[in-house]
């Protein structure tokens, strides 16, 4: 669902329940790519990440597009 995001082929945003930190290095790539110019702000700015459950619908409910 991120790469369709880049893609244009969605603009939802991408949410990831990162438990326990499992998905750390997939993040730490995506930010790299956001860095250094592969992913626009745009697109970058629809994922969402969060820990628990709880804490990941909360910035769900509260998501506003940019």
């Amino acid at each position: 669902m991120i790469t369709w995001s880049a893609l244009g082929l969605h603009s939802k945003p991408v949410a990831v329940l990162n438990t326990a930190g499992f998905y750390d290095h997939l993040l730490g790539h995506w930010k790299k790519m956001h860095d250094e110019g592969f992913v626009t702000e745009d697109v970058y700015g629809r994922l969402i990440v969060a820990s628990t459950p709880t804490e990941l619908l909360e910035k769900m409910l509260a998501y506003h597009h940019r």
